[in-house]
């Protein structure tokens, strides 16, 4: 019963994919994560590996702790916005498109989290990350395509980077792809490491690799930024906790690295996230600030491995705060945008919002506080004194970043034109909605005991006030705060790249005249080689005729490859 139970968390969303473009089918995008809430109460703590010799390699599937945590917050998650895709495809041109997609994608995302081996959970991976691009690019514009094909680019590099791993470890593991041989191959191969770190920091947003994730943000659909900001973005989390040495023998150097990485996303976002004109921009960059402090908690884990229990339970626990809040966050958004102006609804959802945006700035005895606290024994672990202050600048960061939320959304909501109004309200939505900001606002009283946290409340403080300063500033002196906002564009280095283009054309025409000209030495040397030997043409614009020299090569080429197999 718990192995067929196992196997319909993922492949019943899978199925329903098979039939959801099909009209009426309005329920199926939510009916998809079902099994995934009937698995949370019925299976058992751990549910053994079940072995699956016909699928790929010889796959394999099962449930632990980690994997659990995991799917308790996903599955709620894709549930609740299930229903906002399922009303958005219903109003949609393409809605049966929309629902398969989205299906696909929640299967991808659940297999990732039950997969017990490599193959597995790459082609869980792949399969959600690819899915995902049809949700981005959904009833857009031009931006929101360019925003789509900048996501699926990205996608895809990070795809080849894991892929490019998993093969490095399986050589040295002498074939066994099962999670643990993974972790021990990384352990011995620095390049593994790296394509490990960066594969899945693509899609977790490391500093570095980031570009496409606050762009993507601004132009997806409120359901789909909801999902990608929430359960999507947790994988590449989950990759690293799966696919990474933790608990071996200290990485002092990636550890200090990581750390480094994530106090640089955590300082940088927070600023850029500040000049942003779009909700989701907005949200993106914050996205990346608190995605940093994971970042920032692995690195501690890797310089000190006897914190890796306590510290991947703090990283759990921190990743299902932000992925109900976010997610609730995105789509409060786009409930706010689907109701006229003068909607009675509307304080409501501004309520609602309000209660979310205190919890992702750690409002005292909120979910934030209790993800806080739950951090505080790998800041006390690493020994440096300045990262208890940093952390707290960093919930001021946040603070002024969802001020700043508020002031784009209360300004966006007075004009209709941006309005996406349904034909009839989505009361399922409005109601699953306000279940999750339930699930918020019970979660540290439910996993931190009777009291929450209290946190540090002055940071949450300084920025109300900080916040009051500068919008009083913006109505006497507009053109001050006017010079800031869209100072940089979603995507940062991005627009570096663009301020670079001219240096780097002229660098890359300079290599190609450089190369034309050493190609057209090298051939014209070889064909007069070949003239005098063989008698054949000494034109190297000929040379291609030259049909026994290049079968020669071919050959050559065959033979090398042979040697090197043999030696592998």
């Amino acid at each position: 019963m718990s192995q067929a139970l196992l196997l319909a968390i993922w492949l019943w969303p899978l199925a329903l994919a098979t039939v959801a473009h099909r009209p009426g089918l309005h329920w199926a995008p939510a009916a998809g994560a079902l099994p995934a809430l009937i698995g949370l109460l019925l299976l058992p703590g751990e549910v053994p590996t079940l072995e699956i010799p016909a699928m790929l390699l010889g796959a394999a599937v099962g449930l632990d702790a980690l994997g659990r945590g995991f799917l308790a917050f996903s599955g709620p998650l894709w549930l609740i916005t299930g229903l906002f895709i399922g009303d958005r495809a219903r109003r949609g041109d393409q809605g049966g498109r929309l629902r398969t997609l989205f299906l696909l994608a929640m299967s991808g995302n659940l297999m990732l989290i039950l997969a017990a081996d490599g193959p597995s959970f790459y082609v869980g991976f792949a399969l959600m990350g690819l899915a995902a691009y049809g949700l981005v690019v959904d009833g857009g514009g031009e931006a929101r395509r360019r925003a789509a094909r900048l996501y699926l680019a990205w996608t895809i590099v990070g795809e080849v980077l894991i892929f490019s791993g998993l093969v490095l470890v399986a050589q040295r593991s002498g074939g066994d792809l099962g999670l643990a041989a993974l972790a021990a191959g990384t352990a011995e191969s620095s390049l593994a490491f790296a394509a490990f770190l960066a594969g899945f920091g693509i899609k977790a947003g490391l500093f570095g690799l980031h570009m496409w994730l606050p762009v993507t943000y601004g132009q997806a659909p409120s359901a789909a930024a909801a999902i990608l900001a929430s359960a999507m973005i947790k994988a590449g989390l989950l990759g690293w906790l799966r696919f990474l040495p933790l608990g071996g023998e200290p990485l002092p150097v990636w550890g200090d690295t990581l750390a480094a990485l994530g106090l640089a996303a955590v300082a940088g976002a927070s600023l850029v996230g500040l000049t942003q004109r779009l909700p989701g921009a907005i949200l993106g960059y914050s996205s990346l600030a608190k995605m940093g402090i994971l970042v920032l908690g692995l690195g501690l884990i890797l310089r000190e491995p006897a914190l890796a229990p306590a510290g991947t339970l703090a990283l759990t626990l921190f990743a299902a705060h932000h992925a109900l809040v976010k997610g609730g966050l995105f789509l409060g958004i786009g409930l706010g945008h689907h109701l006229p102006p003068a909607s009675a609804r509307r304080p409501w959802i501004w309520l609602g919002l309000a209660l979310l945006a205190l919890a992702i700035a750690d409002a005292p005895f909120s979910s934030g506080a209790l993800a806080k606290q739950a951090l505080a024994p790998l800041v006390v672990a690493s020994g440096w004194p300045w990262l208890k202050p940093a952390l707290a600048l960093a919930t001021l960061g946040t603070a002024l970043l969802m001020a700043r939320l508020a002031w784009v959304v209360w300004q966006a909501q007075e004009d209709p034109s941006r309005a996406d109004a349904p034909t009839r309200p989505c009361t399922a939505c409005a109601w699953a909605w306000v279940a999750l900001i339930v699930t918020v606002i019970a979660f540290p009283f439910v996993l931190g005991g009777r009291t929450a946290p209290a946190g540090t409340p002055w940071p949450l403080v300084l920025g109300a006030a900080l916040a009051a300063a500068v919008a009083l500033v913006a109505r006497r002196r507009p053109e001050w705060t006017g010079r800031l906002v869209g100072l940089i564009p979603p995507g940062d280095l991005l627009h570096l790249a663009r301020v670079l283009e001219p240096l780097g054309g002229r660098l890359v025409s300079g290599w190609s005249r450089l190369w034309e000209r050493a190609d057209r030495y090298g051939r014209e040397r070889l064909a007069a080689l070949a003239a005098r030997r063989t008698g054949w043409p000494a034109d190297p614009d000929r040379l291609a005729d030259a049909w026994p020299l290049i079968g020669a090569l071919w050959l050559g080429c065959l033979g090398l490859l042979g040697v090197l197999l043999a030696l592998a």
